[in-house]
């Protein structure tokens, strides 16, 4: 806020005040007054408020995701053998195959041990895809604007 001015100080303003100092400069008790102004600043603010709502929901949806599923099987051949033989003989591999001897004993007038077969394991693997169907959720995340002005 502005004060009002009586006269701004200029140079005329200062001379006449010398020139009334010399009319008054017999009265030597008087007082001489001069005037200071100032100026006063005045400040507001405006403020802009936003009021926001946010909310959270949960939202499903199907989804078809492909797994991969490792199977492993055996696959079985039985060779016959048929042969004599001194100790029980121990398993062996071969590669990837797996040699299991079987022996069994016969009854004969001299006790011989008789390789009747021996069998052969293979392990084979393979991989198929499945789909697996189910439902996952997630959350999304919304904002509304709401926008009002305050002045203070």
């Amino acid at each position: 806020m502005n004060a009002p001015f009586e006269e701004p100080l200029s140079e005329n303003n200062i001379n006449q005040f010398n020139s009334n100092k010399d009319i008054n400069n017999s009265e030597e008790n008087s007082d001489k007054k001069i005037e200071l102004v100032s100026e006063e600043l005045n400040i507001s603010k405006k403020v802009d408020t936003h009021t926001r709502i946010f909310k959270k929901e949960v939202v499903e949806e199907q989804v078809n995701i492909p797994v991969e599923l490792l199977q492993e099987n055996i696959e079985i051949q039985r060779v016959p053998i048929n042969m004599e033989v001194d100790s029980f003989p121990e398993i062996r591999h071969e590669g990837d195959v797996t040699i299991i001897p079987i022996v069994r004993e016969e009854a004969v007038i001299v006790k011989k041990l008789i390789l009747v077969e021996e069998i052969k394991l293979t392990k084979k693997s393979s991989t198929e895809t499945q789909f697996v169907q189910d439902t996952v959720r997630k959350e999304v995340f919304n904002e509304d604007d709401h926008s009002t002005n305050n002045k203070l």
